[in-house]
């Protein structure tokens, strides 16, 4: 507030005498106060005592003084309030300035914790297809182990098969060597008996042979065109099944030669058409043949 404006404001507050009434002015003694400090006197005394004047410019002084003292404080105050209003714009500005930064900082944490959010994700994304990957070649190992498993599977059953076939002609292999000991015992005993025959043993042998001699060629060649090619070791069961065992004839003692026959059944092209009664029903070239199981 500026000087000019103080001056006009201790003016307007100057005091001015008040008019001394007929009713105080009756009494010639009589000093009335009013305000504290103004002295009224008579009529007959209309001067001023210099006491009185000096009280009243003393009390405009103080006035103007106090006016002057409340009008700077006033002055003061505001200037004050104006700087206090400037502190608290300038901390307002501060503290938002420091809450953008604030917030951009948080912004700039979250982001990266959204970054770190997603490289997990893609990590995590990652593994499971790894883990399915595994998990398909396990399939497929599992499903190559489980044909290689019914393979061997299937293999083992055919060796079972062949280990059994195998032991059913060395069986009958067996069968038929013990056989052909006791047969060619029997030879060697009919030999010997036949190397001790007497001489009508002998005219009846000649007797035979002319008996032969109307039918015998006939009949040696429908035998020699019947001979088996191959011999017959005996009879093998399994399964409740009847099996003939034969070899071939240039080979009686091979294991690996061995056959086992069933009805039906050929061999060398003879047909096995039946077993039963100690004896092996062949078809060959259209006419049956039976022959003695040993």
């Amino acid at each position: 507030m500026t000087t000019e404006t103080l001056t006009e404001a201790a003016t307007s507050f100057s005091v001015e005498e008040p008019a001394v009434s007929p009713a105080v002015s009756s009494l010639p003694d009589e000093k009335p106060v009013k305000n504290g400090f103004i002295f009224r006197q008579s009529r007959e005394s209309k001067s001023t005592p210099p006491f009185a004047s000096l009280l009243m410019t003393i009390w405009r002084v103080g006035k103007v003084v106090i006016i002057t003292a409340s009008l700077a404080c006033n002055a003061y105050l505001l200037n004050e309030l104006s700087l206090q209003q400037i502190r608290m714009t300038s901390l307002e500005a501060a503290f938002r300035a420091g809450n953008l930064s604030k917030l951009s900082e948080s912004i700039a944490t979250i982001e990266g914790r959204l970054t770190l959010s997603r490289q997990d994700a893609q990590a995590l994304a990652d593994r499971v297809t790894t883990v399915e990957q595994s998990r398909n070649a396990v399939q497929q190992q599992v499903a190559e182990n489980t044909q290689s498993i019914q393979r061997l599977s299937t293999a083992q059953a055919a060796e079972r098969q062949a280990l059994e076939t195998l032991q059913l002609q060395f069986n009958a292999l067996s069968d038929w060597k013990e056989q052909w000991s006791k047969m060619t015992a029997d030879r060697k005993a009919e030999k010997s008996a036949t190397t001790s025959t007497t001489e009508g043993a002998s005219a009846a042998k000649e007797t035979v042979k002319k008996k032969s001699l109307t039918r015998g060629p006939r009949i040696r060649e429908q035998d020699k065109s019947l001979s088996p090619p191959f011999v017959v070791n005996g009879v093998e069961r399994r399964g409740g099944q009847m099996f003939l065992v034969a070899s071939p004839a240039d080979a009686p003692t091979s294991l690996s030669q061995v056959r086992l026959l069933s009805p039906g059944d050929s061999l060398s092209g003879w047909t096995l058409t039946a077993v039963d009664g100690g004896q092996a029903h062949f078809t060959v070239n259209g006419h049956s043949q039976s022959i003695p199981l040993r």
